[in-house]
């Protein structure tokens, strides 16, 4: 018995050490702050058909995207609807609601290869609560800032919507419509694959603090996954080649903007009770050895 009589300390320490390094993990879950950051990247995408696309707006609920549709085959002279998305917005606690988006439109001669112009943006749409997802927390509203003259014959398109009320957090608020326009396709266009692009460097998703999501600087937002579309002008989707992206912003080492993650702490405890826990045993079969 005096052989094992040693090792209780030791016990004692592992499972305090193991305890208290845990609660810390704990601690850093607390509702309602924003230590721990989505590592997710945003989806923000061109939806040539918003078909499906809807926000509730009843306070509660979260929008609803339908299939997001990066081609559409039309015939020259037509028109159409189509919505830029938002997807997989990141976590937010107190202060990290979603505020604004701000991009640019990309077509025709300033796209690279050169390819001819026959895409106009005719037609853009009031923001509408069963549209936008900077409408759905109660109290809020948001403004369309893009007043730039329609049609719009040559790019590039700026488009800017700013909440002006209660922030939509995550939970409920992930995903939804964050602007919704119209194109329309030249009368005689030639038959062919155009594109329809995001400037990527001016893209936007900003929160209340705020800060854009899309960037991963100090404090780290997800960055952002840019999904640029394809119109088919006489002939079938999908195009031959890929659907141009605009690329995925950097994500951050470590998804949260201050101190170590809670996986860090887990890790850490985990790490610390098997070390202990390691050389408890050795000192206990140590002890036994002599004592034969």
């Amino acid at each position: 018995m005096k052989a094992l009589s040693g090792t209780v300390p030791l016990a004692v320490l592992a499972a305090g050490v193991a305890a208290a390094v845990a609660l810390l993990g704990l601690c850093r879950l607390e509702p309602g702050t924003h230590t721990v950051r989505a590592q997710t990247p945003v989806l923000v995408a061109l939806d040539m058909d918003p078909t499906g696309n809807f926000c509730p707006g009843d306070g509660v609920n979260d929008c609803t995207l339908g299939p997001i549709d990066s081609c559409v085959s039309v015939a020259a002279g037509a028109s159409f609807q189509f919505d830029v998305v938002l997807d997989d917005l990141p976590l937010g606690g107190i202060g990290f609601g979603q505020a604004a988006i701000d991009f640019q439109l990309l077509w025709g001669a300033q796209v690279t290869p050169p390819e001819p112009d026959v895409i106009d943006i005719t037609a853009r749409s009031p923001v509408s609560t069963l549209i936008h997802y900077l409408q759905q927390a109660p109290g809020s509203s948001s403004m369309l800032n893009d007043a730039q003259a329609l049609p719009r014959l040559l790019p590039p398109y700026v488009g800017s919507i700013n909440d002006l009320g209660t922030e939509e957090t995550n939970p409920p608020w992930t995903q939804g419509t964050g602007w919704r326009g119209a194109l329309t396709v030249a009368a005689g266009a030639a038959n062919g694959f155009y594109k329809l692009e995001f400037d990527a460097p001016y893209m936007w998703v900003g929160n209340s603090v705020p800060y854009n999501e899309c960037e991963t600087e100090t404090p780290p937002g997800p960055g952002c996954t840019l999904q640029n579309a394809v119109v088919a002008v006489g002939l079938s989707c999908p195009a031959p080649t890929p659907v141009p992206a605009g690329g995925v912003a950097e994500l951050p080492d470590v998804a949260s903007d201050s101190g170590w993650s809670t996986g860090a702490y887990a890790g850490l405890a985990g790490g610390l009770a098997a070390a202990v826990l390691a050389l408890t045993a050795g000192a206990w079969y140590a002890r036994r050895r002599r004592a034969r």
